[in-house]
């Protein structure tokens, strides 16, 4: 008996110290991640916009055995960390590439588990998104989205549209290019509409007015140009991602697929920006 007494002491202090080593760890780790988001926060300063090209997820799914809509739920999960991760550090613009307008080319099949993917993934960070204040704005060719898709996304912006922290900007249905032909279109068929309007066109003569103009008919509209554009996936291009606004934006790429991605990769990335010359042309 006092042998099985002496082992229960001795195992329930060693129980208790690895209590206590866990809890200050943790507590170690929970103020390292406050201090890392602070310093990032005022890196970038305010009103930054931050661009992500999520590229990977089929390759990461062939690579571990999976099928492909297994690496776009895992994709999805990544992005919800990147996500989080950014708004705690106070950037004010996240864009994410979610569907462009060329992945129309992909398998049918593949094409409908990502409409429906979107529907159940904004289903599930309702609360999260709520909670943490964040504004959801979804730009693409609305024309092309699938019932479904744009059911949930309207929820999902109307749900989100008092909220004043972050924006999540989501490209969907989306390419760069088609994005300034519709814009020159609309503005096009504004100008028909207005007809012959002396102040609309001497306003337009100025070169700044005119591009202003432009823009406010871009499916982006009011969002300001990206700072930093990141892309996984191990591609170094743009891929038709915001071809207007990144023309003096710094890129960096990854070597590693979407899934993979984690907070402890942005922050280098984010530190290595911080290292970047900008000099606009000057």
């Amino acid at each position: 008996m006092k042998l099985t007494k002496k082992r229960l002491i001795i195992f329930f202090t060693l129980f208790l110290i690895g209590i206590t080593i866990l809890i200050t760890t943790r507590n170690k780790k929970i103020d390292h991640d406050a201090s890392n988001t602070l310093e990032i926060s005022e890196i970038l300063g305010p009103d930054f916009h931050l661009g992500i090209i999520m590229d990977g997820n089929r390759r990461w799914a062939k690579k571990n055995g999976y099928p492909t809509i297994h690496g776009h739920r895992k994709g999805a999960d990544a992005a919800k960390e990147i996500i989080e991760f950014c708004n705690n550090c106070k950037i004010k613009y996240l864009t994410l590439y979610v569907f462009s307008l060329e992945n129309f080319s992909r398998k049918k099949e593949e094409q409908e588990d990502l409409f429906n993917l979107i529907p159940s993934t904004l289903d599930q960070w309702q609360n999260f998104l709520e909670q943490s204040n964040i504004k959801i704005k979804c730009c693409g060719d609305k024309d092309l989205f699938p019932k479904s898709s744009l059911s949930a996304i309207e929820k999902a912006e109307k749900m989100t549209k008092n909220n004043t922290g972050m924006i999540l900007q989501l490209l969907f249905c989306y390419g760069g290019r088609q994005e300034i032909v519709s814009a020159v279109a609309k503005l096009v068929d504004h100008l028909e509409k207005q007809g012959d309007n002396p102040n609309l066109k001497e306003y337009l003569q100025n070169k700044e007015n005119l591009e202003k103009f432009l823009r406010s008919f871009f499916w982006t509209e009011d969002i300001p140009d990206p700072q930093l554009i990141i892309r996984t996936g191990k591609r170094d291009r743009l891929s038709n991602f915001m071809t207007w606004q990144s023309i003096y934006t710094d890129l960096i790429f990854v070597d590693v697929l979407w899934p993979e991605i984690n907070t402890e990769l942005l922050e280098k990335c984010i530190y290595k920006y911080k290292g970047f010359e900008k000099n606009f042309g000057k």
